[in-house]
């Protein structure tokens, strides 16, 4: 475009031999800038589109594989993104005319509006790629957590497209944490390739807070597990209960040392509690965190709760032994209890 605009009305014969009074615009420039905007329309379009339909890529890849649904880890969400602007980078790197951002003003020329010219500015930018890719990667984060964590999934998110996509599978397209080195790795692709500094920081920061989001939800779901597996689900609901009945000046029926739970369901809770400290497994080992500290604050972060989950029901227990109703002390057995809690954070190896 830029050599086609140096040439002059003598370059172009029928130019040179029109009558009009007012400047012809060079055609050949004219049709080149007019194809750049129609590309550039459509390159938009097809970005957003491409950001859009992330899950739904995961979601058809994983169900056409003999897999089945659980190969959906090895295609990621983060990895299709980050592939597709360093692609888009590199291709940017050796195009001719897109190498540098600062020399652009070919696109501002007679035949484009200011504000079109703009617009395919904006849309050619590594700003414009990154933020449509990464913004999409972010809300998707925000709903698998929100998916994760929230007691109301369907009243919170019916109306959600995304969310629909992510719940036609049975195995939700979580991100994984090491998601976020491909994701870096693309932010430094782009910057190779032009992207400005203050963008990239944003986004890096951004990168960040994915990355934290992932690490909450895994947790969250790893602690919900284990819980469950452990035997403390239903102590954890009765405490839980306990607290809120003592709040309202209710008292729990007699036979009950829990609300809803006998000496004796609480004793096998207990005893199941015990077995599982045996198992190495137990708490998960988040092999997926590269970073040794974030493994070990995962791997905390899961096995704490269940301390502080049998340090109330150990002082509760105790207490309920040593109070005495009517004049007498209660005659309940806790001998089951062969740990005190020190003992029980030592085997969690907390």
């Amino acid at each position: 475009i830029k050599k086609l605009e140096s040439f002059t009305t003598d370059d172009i014969p029928y130019l040179k031999e029109s009558s009009d009074s007012e400047p012809r615009i060079n055609p050949l420039c004219e049709c080149v800038q007019n194809a750049l905007k129609e590309a550039s329309s459509a390159y938009a379009a097809c970005l957003q589109l491409h950001a859009l339909s992330l899950p739904k890529y995961v979601i058809s890849s994983s169900a056409s594989t003999s897999l089945g649904p659980s190969s959906i880890s090895s295609i990621s969400i983060a990895k299709i993104a980050s592939d597709t602007i360093i692609a888009i980078s590199e291709a940017r790197s050796i195009s001719p005319g897109l190498q540098d951002d600062e020399d652009e003003s070919w696109i501002s020329t007679s035949s484009l509006s200011f504000t079109e010219s703009s617009d395919i500015h904006k849309v050619l930018s590594l700003e414009y790629l990154c933020q449509t890719l990464l913004h999409s990667i972010s809300r998707i984060m925000q709903l698998e957590c929100d998916n994760i964590t929230s007691k109301s999934h369907e009243e919170n998110y019916n109306n959600t497209s995304i969310t629909e996509l992510l719940k036609s599978s049975t195995s939700s397209p979580v991100l994984q944490l090491e998601d976020s080195s491909s994701l870096r790795l693309a932010i430094g692709t782009a910057k190779s390739a032009g992207l400005d500094t203050s963008s990239a920081k944003i986004w890096e920061a951004e990168i960040d807070k994915i990355e934290k989001s992932s690490m909450d939800a895994q947790v969250k779901d790893s602690y919900e597990k284990v819980l469950q597996k452990c035997g403390l689900s239903s102590v954890s609901k009765a405490i839980d209960e306990c607290k809120h009945t003592i709040q309202k000046d209710k008292v729990p029926q007699s036979k009950f040392i829990l609300p809803g739970m006998s000496l004796d369901e609480v004793e096998n809770a207990v005893q199941q509690f015990y077995e599982s400290l045996r198992d190495p497994s137990l708490i998960p080992s988040f092999t997926n965190v590269t970073d040794p500290d974030r493994r070990k604050e995962a791997r905390y972060s899961t096995a704490s709760p269940l301390l502080g989950i049998y340090e109330q029901l150990y002082k509760i227990l105790v207490t309920k032994k040593n109070e005495k109703e009517n004049g007498t002390e209660n005659n309940i057995n806790i001998d089951f209890l062969s740990y005190d809690p020190g003992q029980v954070k030592d085997l969690l190896s907390i």
